[in-house]
């Protein structure tokens, strides 16, 4: 049914509130990344940064918030950073690792065998060198200063290659809380950035944050980050900005005032507010059945009034219990 609204009554090629992970390095994505007030400040990110590439060590964070927080996005906007601090071109390479392990040292040998991977394909001639010190078939997980040794070896190579790799490393969640640790000891002096990922949510797969904040190690190693719920002004503000940038100096017809109001009362991670905005702006173009556009067609407008009621009849929306366990997780 939504493919059949017709956008052009607001102005519009399509609902520009959806959501997706952003990239500042795409032009395109750079001017809807917003400083909202739930972010941490861009400054604190900096001086992490810069303290680890003074020290020649590794700059790590770990990102905790609920599904949709923009955990990836800010992940990405941490590269960003690294890369402007660090003067660093196209040299730089992500490696993403998503796989589950509930034992710790297992999980960064892997991580380190994905870095691995990614400078072989990059330098194939270095390829044998990588596979012999690094091998795949192992009957016994090394332990963390084998490890360690592992990580430094990788970093050398990376440094030795030309051009130079500079990595950049993504993991997505947190099961045990001694991984955090073991990365640590393993990832501390290579001059890389590392992004830890965390489900804020009290799984048989997510470590939970009080046995984590029991860890020392960690902690003098990672910057924690949390991504809170948004405040309505950061609703508003992503509305009225994603407004513009798809329909220019047009007046926006959601109503700053309701948006606020609204999504006071409700805070929602990013990812699930910008389809409550995008929901709402499908909702009323459905039900227009006029032939005038806007902003001429006052009925295109979305009051405050329209807005709290047709979000809090949504809520009381019958759902099944798949959808609950879904929105938990």
């Amino acid at each position: 049914m939504t493919d059949a609204l017709d956008y052009r009554f607001y102005g519009l090629s399509g609902n520009p509130y959806v959501n997706r992970e952003l990239d500042p390095r795409r032009e395109d994505d750079r001017q809807l990344l917003l400083e909202l007030d739930v972010l941490p400040p861009l400054t604190q990110i900096r001086e992490h940064i810069a303290r680890a590439a003074a020290a020649d060590e590794s700059a790590a964070f770990l990102l905790s918030g609920r599904t949709g927080a923009g955990r990836t996005t800010l992940a990405h906007k941490i590269f960003d950073l690294y890369r402007e601090e660090r003067e660093i071109g196209d040299t730089f390479h992500v490696v993403s690792y998503q796989k589950i392990d509930h034992d710790s040292l297992a999980r960064v040998n892997a991580v380190i065998k994905a870095i691995r991977n990614k400078i072989s394909r990059n330098h194939p001639d270095r390829r044998d060198e990588l596979m012999s010190r690094i091998p795949n078939a192992e009957g016994i997980v090394p332990d963390e200063l084998d490890l360690q040794a592992r990580a430094d070896f990788l970093a050398e190579v990376a440094q030795s290659v030309r051009p130079t790799m500079h990595i950049g490393l993504l993991i997505d969640g947190v099961q045990d809380d001694a991984f955090m640790d073991a990365l640590a000891v393993a990832f501390q002096y290579v001059p890389a950035v590392v992004v830890v990922t965390r489900d804020a949510y009290n799984t048989a797969d997510t470590a939970s944050a009080e046995r984590l904040a029991e860890r020392r190690e960690w902690q003098r190693w990672a910057r924690h980050l949390h991504l809170s719920p948004l405040s309505g002004s950061d609703v508003q503000r992503i509305a009225t900005n994603r407004w513009h940038i798809a329909a220019g100096e047009v007046e926006c017809p959601f109503e700053a005032d309701g948006v606020r109001s609204t999504f006071d009362q409700r805070r929602e991670p990013i990812g699930r507010a910008i389809r409550w905005l995008g929901w709402l702006l499908e909702g009323r173009l459905k039900t227009y059945e006029g032939d005038e556009r806007w902003p001429a067609a006052d009925e295109l407008r979305m009051p405050a009034r329209w807005i709290e009621s047709m979000v809090q009849m949504a809520g009381k929306a019958p759902r099944d219990p798949e959808d609950d366990h879904v929105d938990r997780h």
